[in-house]
């Protein structure tokens, strides 16, 4: 079998009659060891300097090309209020439980700020997202889930629930895939799941709605 010098068309003398073959080379007495010698350097250098084989350079370009696709994917979760479905980016999500009992704050409680709920031994802020989106409270009998959510979502220290009517998946969107729209300061895209139509949720304006609905009384 060809040493990949060899198969280069480099002879790899140090492996021959160098240090170590069979030690023939008279250089040996001048330079001790072939890393010292000139004709060492000279070969490594052409081998560095050699065009890389094409089967070499098509398997680089797809991985290139695949770590560039996967820097571009978008790692969505998904979910549904009413009829409409939505789309929130994975890393505001910090965890999707069953439904929880919602206690309701004095004086504070309404038809947006829900109340407070227990989320693994913390007390969590709960609103409603369907009534700060506007979604109609109608729903679709075809569609009703019986796997309604509750989702907690932060942003720094900021931490927020809210009930989904169902939670459908989180997966990984191309970004090439989500159509833009404009006029809508909540939805920064579309994107197609599976037949239906999800409005992708722009995730500053997003917590800066549930900001707003600390002062909103309904």
């Amino acid at each position: 079998m060809k040493s990949p010098l060899a198969a280069q068309g480099i002879m790899d003398r140090w492996n021959r009659i160098g240090v170590y073959g069979d030690g023939s080379c008279p250089e040996i007495v001048v330079y001790t060891h072939c890393r010292n010698c000139p004709v060492y350097e000279e070969t490594a250098r052409r081998f560095l300097d050699r065009s890389l084989p094409e089967e070499y350079r098509k398997k680089l370009h797809e991985e290139l090309v695949w770590e560039q696709e996967a820097r571009g994917d978008l790692p969505l979760v998904f979910f549904r209020l009413g009829n409409d479905w939505f789309a929130l980016p994975s890393r505001c999500c910090a965890e999707i439980t069953e439904p929880k009992k919602v206690h309701h704050l004095p004086r504070r409680s309404g038809p947006l700020l829900l109340g407070l709920v227990n989320i693994r031994g913390e007390i969590q802020l709960c609103v409603s997202l369907r009534r700060l989106l506007g979604i109609d409270v109608g729903v679709d009998q075809a569609i009703v889930s019986g796997f309604p959510r509750m989702v907690l979502v932060e942003n720094g220290k900021r931490c927020w629930s809210f009930p989904v009517d169902e939670l459908h998946s989180v997966r990984r969107i191309r970004q090439r895939d989500v159509q833009p729209v404009s006029g809508l300061e909540l939805v920064t895209g579309i994107v197609q799941m599976e037949e239906k139509t999800v409005q992708c949720l722009d995730e500053n304006a997003f917590f800066a709605l549930l900001d707003r609905s600390l002062y909103e009384r309904g």
